[in-house]
């Protein structure tokens, strides 16, 4: 009986004889109809993917025939291989010391690099080299730009110079090394009172601020909670310190009138300072020529060193009050002094308004590997972080606002090396494709830490470079 298989093959040659019949009018013609037809395809085929295959590797290494590239005036043009940036402006190419100086140059309304092989762009006249000395060679797009926090840190650092304290400051932008969220946060009731190296004075971290501490002493510090030895005060680093927002200075108020002598009011000389117990808690006040103007418990403490202010059993008539207003105002009570052991202290930004959180007790980042600075300016000999962390690749556009909120009326570029790029216009912006990009807002004082570069303009990009 015959298999399944024996069918097949018995129905196949069956369609194939009536296929046959058809097409050449014999049921058993000496080869098939459509073979020379399916053999010729299936070659055709082939030879054409060999051709495009070949046309491939050929414009591969001779850069192709395309010369579009010579129309493009507002395009920067990298060789292929070297990475070299060239600019084309009226038939003449003309090398740039650096891609930023290259966008720049090319002063297209949006960023453009075309590669093109080094034997395409030999056809072409060369010009001068022009661009902007150390400006960045590495410019990230707009969509590689971070809008982060920010944040310092003062970090013990084991071979920190003896005129350093033993501390270096740090700026990350971001939190790959997770400063921004660690430690314990100060608050209201805590503070912590710090020195600077080759500073004899001292200054209260507090509420995000820091305040300098007039004629510092153990009777000030006390005045404060504070019960340290000013000369054993922790350290931090200058430019630490430097970046938050100066509050008013902490000392005793100006009282009018020669101490000592009478007040004029009651049987009080000007100096004396008494407390009022009422429901709504403590009031302190001190005598001035011709009356009696309210101060806070610290102040009262500043004025009266270690002796308890005498209670009166009545509110007096008032002069102008010496409790200092507004939101730099320093401590109207004592608070409570934290101890930061050998950890790192950090304060972050996220935005123009100033720091939101000062914390002690981080874990001491490695800083090791990360870019260092000169420590402070060479143009101005200001402190400078002295390392800064940003993501590879990645980079910053800022905007530096002062503590009431008014522009520097400076746009920066930070790239990943740490470093800040002034932008000189609108124009230049769109030249190096941020003209759609939001700068972040952050505080002067932040920004001000960062080692500064060379403006980026276009009048400065289309300077000829002088070698030798």
């Amino acid at each position: 009986m015959p298999s399944r298989q024996d069918q097949l093959h018995s129905y196949q040659f069956s369609v194939q004889r009536v296929v046959s019949a058809l097409v050449m009018r014999e049921t058993d013609p000496a080869q098939f109809p459509f073979r020379r037809v399916t053999v010729a395809g299936f070659a055709s085929l082939m030879i054409g993917v060999v051709l495009i295959a070949g046309f491939g590797v050929y414009a591969l290494f001779t850069g192709g025939a395309s010369e579009s590239w010579k129309q493009k005036t507002n395009a920067v043009l990298q060789e292929k291989g070297t990475g070299a940036h060239y600019v084309l402006k009226d038939g003449v190419l003309h090398p740039t010391l650096n891609l930023a100086s290259a966008l720049l140059y090319a002063g297209g309304n949006e960023r453009a690099v075309i590669e093109v092989s080094a034997k395409s762009l030999a056809t072409v006249p060369r010009g001068a080299m022009v661009g902007i000395p150390d400006a960045p060679d590495s410019v990230p797009t707009a969509d590689r730009l971070v809008n982060s926090t920010w944040t310092v840190c003062t970090v013990p650092v084991s071979d920190a110079a003896s005129e350093e304290g033993g501390q270096r400051s740090l700026l990350a932008v971001g939190n790959l090394l997770g400063v921004a969220d660690g430690g314990t946060p100060l608050t209201e009731e805590t503070g912590m009172a710090v020195s600077v190296p080759g500073d004899d004075g001292a200054w209260l971290i507090w509420k995000q601020r820091r305040y300098l501490i007039k004629n510092v002493s153990e009777d000030a510090l006390g005045a404060l909670g504070i019960n340290q030895d000013p000369k054993q005060l922790p350290k931090v680093d200058r430019a630490f310190l430097n970046g938050f927002a100066q509050g008013d200075p902490i000392q005793a108020p100006a009282v009018s009138g020669t101490p000592n002598e009478p007040s004029g009011v009651r049987d009080y000389n000007v100096g004396d300072v008494m407390r009022f117990r009422g429901p709504a808690g403590d009031r302190y006040f001190v005598a001035a020529k011709g009356s009696l103007q309210e101060i806070t418990q610290v102040q009262a403490a500043l004025l009266r060193p270690r002796v308890s202010p005498p209670s009166i059993q009545e509110l007096p008539d008032l002069g102008k009050s010496l409790v200092p207003q507004g939101d730099g105002a320093p401590p109207s009570v004592p608070i409570k002094a934290v101890d930061r052991g050998d950890s790192a202290v950090c304060a972050t930004a996220a935005d123009d308004s100033g720091f939101s959180s000062v914390r002690y007790g981080v874990p001491v980042p490695p800083v090791a590997g990360l870019m260092r600075t000169a420590g402070k300016s060479a143009k101005t000999g200001a402190p400078l972080a002295d390392y800064v962390s940003v993501q590879g690749g990645r980079g910053v556009l800022v905007e530096g606002y002062t503590v009431a909120k008014t522009s520097s009326g400076v746009v920066s570029l930070v790239t990943d090396a740490g470093q800040q790029f002034p932008i000189g216009d609108a124009g230049a912006l769109a030249a190096l494709g941020f003209s759609a990009a939001k700068p972040s807002k952050m505080p002067v004082s932040l920004v001000a830490l960062l080692p500064q570069g060379a403006e980026l303009s276009q009048t400065a990009a289309a300077t000829t470079v002088t070698l030798g």
